[in-house]
């Protein structure tokens, strides 16, 4: 009696009825071969299909196509059915047979779309690149047309003139001195800290300007150089210039008459006519016509005195 070596692999049985369905179904594939050979090679006659009990040769033909076809199928089947069963016993067991990768139908990658979630940033062809370079994730070239001003004016329009620096003036020191916005006597007099007596209010009261006596509709003139910082009008002081005259020196010209000749941001000269005297108001009646001159240094009231030329 002879006893089955248990170190020699087993031969499969799936591997044996796929080696026999192989076999078979190749000679069967023979046989329809060689008689669709023949029976192509008859003339097709009328006396022929009639022996062949009517049958259409191209009829035959496509029978013949999907019976091969049907038994390729079940060789290819039979074939990985035997691999399948080989590869669940596993590579250490008898008679196992490892499983071979399935090979895939190149008709089967071309089913395959890429489909991205984002579209596919496209290349932009830049105009007139003869090299065929493109430009791709926004890197795209300055153009020129953008720099072209869209402006356009009015036919008959005037081009606008560049307005005119502003004019210097000497910044006032008190190394020099101011000249008198206009010749007259002093009616109220200076006093910051002690209080003097005002006879329109009938009250004493500090005073931070002079009181210049002089005759409605007299010239008011710039006591030093500077720019107008403003032109109004108070409730106290009436009409009202402030002039800037530099290094921290101001100097205010009110109760003056209505046309005041300069404007904010005028550059003025020392002597310059900024206006005229005019009626006392309500607040200084009794003082007769006048003008109320004020020196401020740093925003600290000085006495115009002790700037003002003898």
């Amino acid at each position: 009696m002879k006893f089955d070596n248990p170190k020699e692999p087993k031969e499969s049985i799936f591997k044996k009825k796929g080696f026999y369905i192989a076999l078979y179904s190749s000679l069967g594939i023979v046989i329809l071969a060689a008689a669709a050979i023949t029976i192509a090679g008859l003339p097709p006659t009328r006396n022929n299909v009639a022996n062949n009990g009517g049958v259409d040769y191209s009829q035959m033909q496509q029978t013949l196509d999907s019976t091969t076809k049907q038994y390729l199928t079940q060789d290819q089947d039979s074939q990985d059915q035997s691999a399948l069963n080989g590869a669940n016993s596993g590579p250490g067991a008898a008679g196992g047979v490892q499983a071979q990768a399935p090979v895939q139908n190149p008709a089967d990658s071309q089913t395959q779309a890429y489909a991205p979630s984002t579209p596919i940033p496209q290349p932009l062809t830049v105009s007139g690149d003869t090299t065929g370079q493109t430009a791709l994730n926004g890197n795209v070239p300055e153009d020129p047309m953008a720099k072209v001003s869209t402006k356009t004016s009015l036919p008959g329009a005037q081009p606008k003139k560049p307005s005119p620096p502003k004019k210097l003036f000497k910044a006032f020191t008190q190394d020099t001195k101011m000249s008198w916005p206009v010749l007259g006597q002093v009616i109220m007099d200076f006093s910051d800290k002690l209080a003097i007596y005002d006879k329109t209010l009938d009250q004493y009261r500090t005073n931070n300007s002079l009181a210049i006596q002089a005759a409605e509709g007299t010239q008011v003139k710039a006591a030093a150089d500077g720019i107008v910082k403003s032109v109004d009008k108070t409730d106290r002081g009436g009409n009202t210039i402030v002039i800037d005259n530099g290094n921290g020196w101001m100097t205010t010209y009110s109760q003056l008459q209505d046309g005041m000749l300069v404007k904010p941001g005028d550059v003025v000269a020392k002597g310059q006519v900024i206006g005229g005297v005019a009626k006392p108001d309500i607040y200084s009646i009794l003082l007769g016509s006048h003008v109320d001159f004020e020196v401020q240094k740093d925003g600290v009231p000085v006495d115009p005195k002790s700037v003002l030329s003898n």
